[in-house]
């Protein structure tokens, strides 16, 4: 990581706008796949301009989020510049990782394995912790099972993979086991 100096903090409810792009600037890199024909039109589509409807109702929601305790979400910053972020769930029988995202020249230096780390921590391990990966994400699963996690076979398509268009990024389950 040379001399860079990355701190992990609680994100706040404005952080939410860069969050959002966060994740469409990791989506366009990550995501589109020619063997199941999503394109990077079919997810750019998935982040509408700010200023429509549909974003600002997303960024809403994203903001009401900071007021369940049941959700925590950390940003990787790099001075003060968010690069990163990983939200997470502690739900009523199990925990779960909703998201890890870095922005595309953060990956591969520790950043993710810290963000990690803090929401591991926050989530405990008195719960099972799962978490979907797009299933051709090799690299997302690597990551995942350098932490423990093991591919359940179950075949998840949540609502957070479902394009626009229709198309849906097909998704497995992971888990990391703590009973």
């Amino acid at each position: 990581m040379g001399n860079r100096l990355i701190t992990i903090v609680d994100a706040i409810p404005n952080d939410v706008y860069v969050i959002r792009n966060i994740r469409k600037l990791t989506w366009l890199v990550t995501y589109p796949n020619k063997k199941f024909g999503i394109s990077k039109k079919d997810i750019e589509n998935k982040f509408p301009d700010d200023t429509t409807k549909i974003a600002k109702k997303k960024i809403e929601e994203g903001k009401r989020q900071f007021l369940d305790p049941t959700i925590h979400t950390y940003v990787a910053k790099e001075k003060n510049i968010i690069i990163g972020f990983c939200g997470v769930k502690k739900e009523e029988k199990n925990n779960r990782i909703g998201a890890i995202y870095l922005l595309p020249k953060y990956q591969n230096k520790g950043i993710g394995r810290k963000l990690m780390k803090m929401a591991m921590h926050w989530l405990g391990n008195e719960r099972d912790i799962y978490v979907n990966v797009a299933s051709y994400n090799e690299k997302a699963i690597r990551f995942y099972e350098k932490f423990g996690f093991v591919q359940t076979g179950k075949i998840v398509n949540d609502s957070a993979g479902v394009l626009p268009s229709g198309k849906i990024i097909p998704e497995i389950e992971m888990l990391l086991n703590h009973k």
